[in-house]
This record gives C-alpha cells, structure tokens and sequence, in this order.
C-alpha cells in the first residue's frame, strides 16, 4: 500500500532533508562573508534583498507543486495512470503560467529600486541586467515545484534533496570562482541562473523516470482539472504567501527606509532565524503526503497520532535551538561578519517570531494533507496583512528592531495562533489533555537550559573556559535527562530504545 511505502520512506526522506538542509546551512554562512569581503557592505545588502526573492519564493513552495504531488498520490492509490498524467500535464502549464507572473513581479521591485553606485558606469544597465536575472531565477525554480512534487508523490524525496545538496555546492564554488573574477553581484545573479537551470532539468530527468514523458503533452490538459488544482494550488500557496507578504514587505519597507548597508546587517539575523524555520520546515515536508494517504482510507486516528507526536517532537527540536539564538545570535554574528552587523537585541526579538513557527508549520502540513487549509490560510493572510500595514505605518521609518517586531507581532498574532487552533479544532484533539506533555514539561526543561546559557554567556565575556566547560555538560546533560523522562512518553522511548537495538545489530 501507499501507505505503508511512505512510512517505510519516511525516516530516509527526513535524514535526505537534514543533509541538505545542513549543506545550504553551511553555504549560507560561508558566502555573505566572501560577498563583504570583495563588494563591501552596501552591495551585500542589495544581493541580500535580491537573493530573498528567490529563497522565500523557493520555500514557500508557490503554485501547483503541492496540487501534483497530492493528486497524483490519490490516482496512484487508486490505480489510474491516465489521471496521475493528466495532473502532471495541467500541472506544468499552469505552474509556467504562475511563473511568468511572479518572475515579472520581482523584476519590477528590482527596477523599481533606487539606483545605487553597482561599480560601473553602467549603473541603470547593471540593475536591469541584475533584475533579469533573479526573475528568471525565480521561474526556474517555480518550475522546478513540479518534479518535485513528482518525486514527492513517489515517496523519492531524496532523490530531490541529493540534487539540492549538488546544486548548493556547485552553486557555491560557481559563486567564489565569480567574485574572484571580479564579476560583481550581477555576475553571482547569472551564475545563479545557470546553475538552477542545470540542476532543475536533473531534476526534471529524475522525475521522469518514475512517470512517463509524454505526461508533459499538452493534450492531455484538463480545463476541468485545471480549475481543481487551481483551487487546491491556491490554498496551499496561501501558506507561503502568509510568510512571503510578511517578510518581504518588511524587508523592502526596511530597505528603503534605512539603506542597504544596515539592512544588511538586518538581515544576517533574519538568515540565522529563517534557517531555524528551515530545519523545522524540512522536518515536515512529508507529512502532506503521508496524512493525504490516510485521509484518504479515513484513518482520523493515525492522522492525529502524526500530528502530535511530530508537533511534540519538532518541539523539543526548536526550542533549544532557539535558546541559543537567543542568548548568542550577536556574538554569531560578531565572529561571522563583524562589529558593523551587530544590532544588540535584535536576537531575542527574531527568537520570539520563530517561537511558534514549529507548531505553524506542522499544523498548516497536516491541515494541507487532509485539504482542510483554504479557508484558514486565506483568513490569517488578511489579517496578517491589515496587521502589517498597520505596523508599518505607525513605526515608518522602520529600525531594525521595530521591523522585527513587526515580523513576529504579525506572524504570530495573525498566523501561528489561528493555525494552530484551527488544526486542534479540526483533529478533535483534546487541548488539555495534550497540553502538558506537548507544550508545558518541553517549555520548563528549556528554561532551565536557557537560565544555563545565560551563565555561559557571563563566563564567556571573562574567558573563563573551564566554567564554560562545566556548565556546558551541566546543560546537554540537563537537557537530555529531563527530555528523556519528563518530556518523551514510553511509546517514544521504546521506539528509541528500538532504534538504538537496531543500530548495534547492523
């Protein structure tokens, strides 16, 4: 069954995602260090706003991706080829549609942007050049969702997440070669173009052969089915135009407001706290496909055992990874660029916008997989974008700080919390119940390890390294004591205690 493979699946698509993941990671911090030292700060900054387009588009996971990756894991249950085709094919055509639409929006916002010193005489030239680029980033990768979804109906998305891995070195060495060469930001933009196109035809290839070629015949479009994936496409975009408005509104309003050299500083914060929200993200990504195969046995039962064992899971994950956020986001971002990128206190307020981003996150995947998101989704973009103008408003021109708060006041307020009630609400869980050993033992075993890394932190600034030590093992092993007895239940244990069997046998 269906089913069955995809559990089966399921541990090897995760560890897949957390190399890849791992690999962007490290890349992401390796490169905007290499852009400052060969462009400055000024020209880091319009690569960063520029660069966000693409990994916001990339992540949100906009179009028609999600609506064939979860019809054609309905007609594969079901047996029918002909349909899973028919899917690809309207898939395709409409997602290149989506495509040009968005790609001439962010080409737009490039130009529209004031024209700034690009090292060159060329200045106007040199924006359209840049503009040009990222867009047709931008539509690369947006068709680039539907072999994706292709492998992630088959239960494939290693293979999907290997290529990401290649894909983000041979970007990387792509770029060092580049800036050694002098190419400037506008050349990083077409050797990103290169390389996407590159590896999303790899990608196309993988995909096709787990379903036939001719799936892309243009014949086999269905307006009948176009209107369906339309609409299920549209509410499932709705979850990553929720972040997508959030974020880049602020993020433009903050840029023409303050400049690109403290921007840039800005967003070195706004990276170390979207790759948080990244780990988390790719924790779930095959939960969608997963709970669309129970729904569709109406299996409501196994479909609220994933949910909370996953939201208590990616829970006890997120916490303490935002802990150290927290108490050392400046002095990460001291080591990694520099003094000039320090903002104090912009650490705690980005660990406060991520504090229920797991949640969100798992509850709008569970929510996609049983296509109950529309109506939640299409209400919390409202809201959060009344919220967002109206804290725009108030607070222009925007700091760093006020533009943080903005982020976390409008996502939390207008998107974590009404999903994740929403999501209770639908599962018929018992909120009380549940709430002690998801939200309550997790929360004081952190605050211990937070009050922990607070007194690193003092250790630290006195160079006292045997302290730091000490403490150091005082809090993993604080940590790791009261997660196994107070926060993991004993079916959780046993499966760990399995896990660890399993492994010293092989």
């Amino acid at each position: 069954m269906a089913t069955h493979e995809g559990r089966n699946q399921l541990l090897p698509n995760l560890l897949a995602g957390w190399l890849a993941f791992t690999a962007s990671a490290i890349i992401g911090f390796v490169m905007p260090r290499l852009i400052l030292g060969n462009v400055g700060q000024d020209l880091l900054g319009l690569w960063d706003l520029c660069w966000s387009f693409l990994t916001f588009i990339s992540f949100a996971g906009i179009g028609t991706g999600s609506a064939v990756s979860h019809l054609t894991v309905k007609a594969d249950a079901h047996g029918n080829a002909a349909v899973a085709r028919e899917v690809i094919s309207t898939g395709f055509y409409l997602q290149l549609l989506i495509g040009i639409l968005l790609s001439s929006i962010v080409y737009w916002v490039i130009q529209w942007l004031p024209t700034m010193d690009l090292s060159s005489h060329h200045a106007s030239e040199q924006i359209y050049l840049l503009g040009l680029y990222v867009a047709g980033t931008v539509m690369v990768a947006i068709l680039g969702e539907i072999p994706h979804g292709i492998l992630l109906s088959k239960h494939q998305l290693r293979q999907s997440e290997y290529l990401n891995i290649a894909h983000d070195v041979s970007l990387a060495f792509s770029m060092i070669a580049t800036l050694s060469f002098g190419g400037g930001i506008v050349g990083l933009a077409l050797v990103t173009l290169i390389v996407r196109c590159v590896f999303e035809a790899i990608r196309f290839g993988l995909a096709f052969t787990q379903t036939p070629l001719d799936a892309l015949n243009p014949q086999r479009m269905s307006r009948e089915r176009a209107v369906h994936m339309l609409r299920f496409s549209f509410k499932s975009s709705l979850y990553g135009l929720q972040e997508l408005v959030v974020y880049q509104t602020i993020r433009v309003s903050f840029f023409l407001a303050m400049g690109p050299a403290v921007f840039a500083a800005f967003s070195r914060y706004s990276t170390l706290a979207r790759q948080i929200n990244r780990l988390i993200d790719r924790l779930v990504t095959p939960i969608p496909i997963l709970t669309s195969d129970y729904s569709s046995q109406g299996n409501a039962k196994e479909i609220r055992d994933v949910y909370l064992y996953g939201l208590r899971g990616i829970w006890m994950v997120a916490l303490p990874t935002l802990g150290l956020l927290g108490v050392f986001g400046d002095q990460i971002v001291l080591l990694w660029m520099g003094e000039n990128f320090v903002v104090p206190n912009l650490a705690w307020v980005f660990c406060v916008a991520c504090m229920l981003h797991s949640h969100y996150s798992m509850s709008a995947k569970i929510l996609r997989g049983i296509n109950a998101h529309g109506s939640i989704s299409a209400l919390c973009l409202l809201a959060s974008t009344i919220c967002l103008i109206s804290l725009v408003l108030t607070n222009y021109p925007l700091t760093a700080t006020s533009a943080a708060w903005s982020i976390a006041l409008s996502m939390i307020l207008c998107v974590h919390i009404p999903h994740v009630v929403f999501c209770w609400r639908k599962l018929e869980i018992q909120v009380l119940g549940n709430i002690l050993t998801t939200y309550v033992k997790p929360l004081l075993i952190n605050v211990i390890f937070l009050m922990i890394l607070v007194q690193i932190e003092d250790e630290l600034t006195l160079s006292n390294w045997t302290l730091v030590v000490v403490y150091g093992a005082t809090g993993l092993l604080t940590l790791g004591l009261g997660y196994w007895y107070l926060a993991f239940d004993s079916r959780m244990r046993e499966k760990f205690r399995g896990f660890l069997l399993s492994s010293e046998v092989a």
